[in-house]
């Protein structure tokens, strides 16, 4: 569906809507029927009413903003945590918030039996709102994160697809240098256009899909890296070391997620007449990512910190694709620029839950 395409109330949509609107309609009526034909019996006239009505909205916003609260500051702490154990807290945390609201409950009745049953009721009541409550926001937060994670990729692929004028010609144009480099003898102007051809063709290829295998993305960073260290002149003001290990188990990782740390050494920690210095250290094990880099803060680019609008970039992607499942430091102290990564690939609940989002909307 194209999204400028306006959407149109359906009949069942109708019927919602006016079903609502009679119902709050009818309440209405109850409710101004009732305030002028108020007897004698029960409330004290008009004021009393009204206190009546004030103390049940008192009591239903308080209702609301306890499981509100617990929401935010009980459930998206503990429900989704990568620990096991501080996941079940949340379940510890519940039951002991039945037993002090059914306590408050006894109090406010004075222990008297006859309303223990009553008590029992409320309380189950209650926390079972409060516990609904936290399902059906996390259930509308998922979708607004599903909603501007498809939003970002689309812009995305967009962005690629403008770039992206006549990549065959331009594979081909690589091929025929590459061809002559061979002609000529010139090995490593050859390997050189090999390794961006490959970089490229990553690039288009990959740029369609939500995940890649950690073994092609790897590939494509060695790639990166051995143009960047090819276009630099051997001084030895440049120090520029680099270790990555994979044990080679299969996992999936979003493309594109490594090298922005990568590009941003290599813009802002690189000068042709002063010491620097840039530390990479990828390390990929039991699915685990762990990427160290470190790079010198140049003088002359101390207004950015360091750090460009790539990373700035990649921080959304990780808050949108991993979530609770990665953690970034960055650290810039003393003129050098630190980045310390680290992802948990495992696929985690809501992951699966946007993969297969995204898949039934492209299909």
């Amino acid at each position: 569906m194209n999204s400028s395409t306006p959407l149109k109330p359906n009949i069942i949509q109708w019927i919602s809507i006016l079903s609502i609107g009679g119902t709050l309609g009818y309440f209405g009526y109850i409710l101004l029927r009732n305030y002028f034909l108020q007897s004698s019996e029960g409330f004290t006239g008009s004021d009393g009413y009204i206190k009546y009505l004030i103390g049940w909205l008192i009591i239903l916003g308080s209702i609301v903003l306890v499981a509100f609260l617990n929401y935010r500051l009980v459930f998206l702490k503990l429900f989704y945590h990568e620990n096991l154990s501080l996941k079940n807290l949340y379940w510890v945390w519940i039951s002991g918030f039945s037993v002090l609201i059914f306590s408050i409950l006894q109090i406010r009745t004075e222990f008297f039996p006859d309303y223990a049953d009553e008590n029992i009721f409320i309380t189950f009541l209650l926390i079972s709102f409060i516990v609904l409550y936290g399902y059906i926001a996390d259930y509308f937060r998922t979708k607004r994160l599903q909603i501007l994670l498809l939003k970002e990729k689309t812009d995305a692929e967009l962005s690629v697809l403008k770039a992206q004028i006549n990549p065959h010609f331009l594979f081909n144009a690589l091929n025929t240098i590459y061809n002559e480099a061979h002609r000529e003898e010139n090995e490593h102007t050859a390997t050189l256009i090999e390794k961006l051809s490959g970089i490229l063709r990553f690039s288009v290829e990959e740029s369609q899909h939500e995940y890649t295998s950690v073994e092609r993305e790897i590939k494509f960073i060695e790639q990166y890296l051995t143009l960047q260290q090819a276009r630099l002149p051997e001084r030895e003001n440049i120090r520029i070391k680099t270790n990555i290990f994979y044990d080679e188990e299969p996992a999936q990782i979003a493309p594109f997620l490594i090298i922005p740390f990568l590009e941003n050494a290599f813009q802002y920690g690189i000068s042709m007449d002063k010491d620097c210095f840039i530390d990479i250290d990828l390390n990929i094990e039991n699915q685990q990512v762990h990427l160290k880099v470190s790079n010198t803060i140049l003088p002359n680019n101390t207004s950015t910190k360091g750090m460009g609008t790539g990373i700035k970039n990649v921080q959304k992607r990780l808050d949108l694709q991993y979530r609770n499942n990665y953690k970034l430091l960055i650290n810039n102290e003393l003129s050098i620029f630190k980045i310390d990564l680290q992802i948990d690939l495992r696929s985690s609940e809501i992951d699966q839950r946007i993969t297969n989002f995204d898949q039934r909307n492209h299909a």
